[in-house]
């Protein structure tokens, strides 16, 4: 009898987008971290069949691996929980500001051990769950190692900053307990919040995840309390791929791995396609490239996956310096009406060969 690959069991590879908006929703101070990890499962495993289905099916006994214990009693107690938590988001469209209230979820669960979970993302959250213009890539294998709900939290949030060119998250105390979920009737005085909750998700995030946070206490005057807490996102050496890994060209580029697994998204070269191959020294020009167009808070990752679906059928020698030319033209688009109205397709084969 053959056995089933057990989907539990995540590689560097296993990554899902999750949009800023979800990320950041309030509300979410009621769910615990198994909760959100479930959540974050679901969206990995149905994530290519958003745009196709309703409703998705998953295996009560994957879903019991992923927590890793065999009760469905407390399977549902978190399905209730991403059914009934209510969150809020505010986002703005068309120079127009929204609100919405939603719930994650709905599902109907078989109970047998054998079981069959049918679930469905709650259909208002849906349009910012399927290619978020602004995302952090959530790593599965790193986000299940975490322990503390805010130390998982405090990553998902530093992932919408690894591409950017200001990798700096700055909060206001009251902003950061809502972010982090910190109830309002806990860890009032500062000092308590930094020691119970602060220090560890920092310690957590160093840890477990592919990149480092460096933090930094503003204080409100000389010898005054602590008003704002900035993060910045920090590269960790030991984990690069490639030494040195620097735009090049011609025969003097550094060699890669095609099978070696990216610690920041999760894929290798050849899964990638050779042709679509962009380094990290890449990501951090065209970060610069956003920050020179007073866009330093846009995500590389935004335009990167816009090139990709535009270029995946063009021939070219060097995909770093075609997707720099790129996102110049479509930068300076930004700013001349007349380029703006290049269809992106053309732009694509005018820089094919490159």
């Amino acid at each position: 009898m053959t056995t089933s690959p057990d989907r539990t069991r995540f590689s560097n590879k296993d990554t899902v987008k999750k949009g800023r908006e979800v990320i950041m929703a309030r509300g979410q101070h009621d769910l615990e971290l198994p909760d959100i990890k479930l959540f974050n499962y679901f969206l990995q495993r149905s994530y290519t069949k958003l745009a196709e289905r309703d409703i998705h099916e998953i295996p009560v006994s994957d879903v019991l691996s992923l927590l890793k214990h065999t009760s469905v009693a407390r399977l549902e107690a978190s399905l209730k929980k991403l059914g009934n938590v209510k969150i809020e988001i505010d986002y703005h469209q068309d120079g127009e500001e929204h609100s919405v209230s939603c719930h994650f979820l709905s599902y109907d669960i078989c109970k047998a051990e054998d079981g069959i979970l049918k679930y469905a993302f709650d259909p208002i959250l849906l349009r910012f769950l399927w290619e978020p213009a602004v995302y952090g890539r959530i790593n599965l294998r790193f986000f299940n190692q975490f322990k503390s709900p805010y130390g998982a939290k405090l990553y998902e949030i530093l992932t919408l900053y690894v591409h950017r060119h200001n990798r700096t998250w700055s909060a206001s105390i009251a902003e950061l307990r809502t972010a982090l979920g910190v109830p309002d009737d806990q860890y009032a005085r500062f000092d308590n919040l930094k020691r119970s909750v602060l220090d560890k998700a920092i310690a957590e995030v160093n840890a477990l995840s592919g990149f480092g946070v460096d933090v930094e206490y503003i204080r409100g005057g000389r010898g005054g309390k602590v008003v704002e807490v900035r993060f910045t996102v920090t590269n960790r050496p030991e984990l690069a791929q490639v030494p040195n890994d620097r735009l090049l060209t011609g025969n003097n580029r550094n060699l890669r791995d095609p099978n070696t697994v990216d610690m920041l998204d999760g894929q290798t070269d050849s899964e990638r396609g050779t042709q679509l191959i962009i380094t990290s020294q890449t990501m951090d020009e065209a970060a610069s490239m956003l920050a020179e167009a007073d866009l330093a808070d846009e995500s590389v990752e935004g335009f990167l996956d816009e090139w990709r679906r535009h270029a995946r059928d063009i021939q070219m020698t060097d995909p770093n310096l075609n997707f720099l030319r790129w996102m110049r033209v479509k930068l300076e688009g930004l700013k001349d009406s007349a380029l703006d109205e290049i269809d992106d397709d053309v732009i694509a084969n005018l820089l094919e060969g490159l």
